[in-house]
């Protein structure tokens, strides 16, 4: 029998297409650590990782018999990967980095020398944003944000209580809202993103 690791790409895909298992696995084994990868850098958890790569490559199955009419289709993986990703994330973990939100949001097109310029230029708009806050709730903006930590961490790092972080988080990202109410461009898309991700 003739191994379908052989198989250039397209091979594959009109393989898998067709219903051909055996090329679907070769597929999968070809692609399997660089979703995995991505999943483990972003969940920092291997059992999530797995799940996601699972869940990526059976929606791939699924689709098969549209597989053939897709250019990229390792950007089309990672897309569906992104989201399996942006979903774990939102139900598991309060506070997404804004640099990692940015990149899970356009990596799939490369992240170019103006979106590089977009995503200094939008942290810089934030650092300015934050500056603005009262003490306390910029505090915690940035220990939620920067460094991703919970509200019982940043409750500990504060001496102050769980209910006060959430109240404190919460008029931030309501500032947050009004101050940059308006934008256009890049700038509102990973914004909305980001509100969305807690509320």
């Amino acid at each position: 029998m003739t191994d379908p690791s052989i198989y250039n790409e397209h091979e594959l895909i009109t393989r898998i297409a067709n219903g051909d298992e055996s090329a679907f696995r070769a597929f999968y084994d070809r692609h399997w650590n660089a979703i995995y990868s991505s999943a483990l850098a972003y969940t920092k958890s291997s059992a999530a990782a797995q799940e996601i790569v699972q869940e990526t490559f059976v929606r791939v199955w699924k689709s098969r018999q549209k597989l053939t009419e897709i250019d990229n289709l390792p950007a089309y993986i990672f897309v569906i990967a992104r989201n399996r990703i942006k979903t774990h994330l939102k139900n598991n973990k309060p506070f997404l980095n804004i640099d990692a939100y940015y990149t899970l949001q356009f990596k799939e097109e490369g992240i170019s020398a103006e979106r590089q310029a977009s995503l200094r230029h939008f942290r810089q708009l934030v650092f300015e944003a934050i500056d603005q806050l009262p003490p306390q709730q910029a505090a915690v903006f940035r220990l939620s944000r920067f460094e991703e930590l919970s509200y019982e961490e940043i409750s500990e790092r504060l001496n102050i209580s769980s209910a006060t972080v959430r109240h404190h988080l919460i008029k931030a990202l309501n500032f947050m809202r009004i101050h940059f109410a308006g934008r256009d461009g890049d700038i509102m898309i990973v914004l909305t993103g980001l509100l969305a991700i807690f509320f």
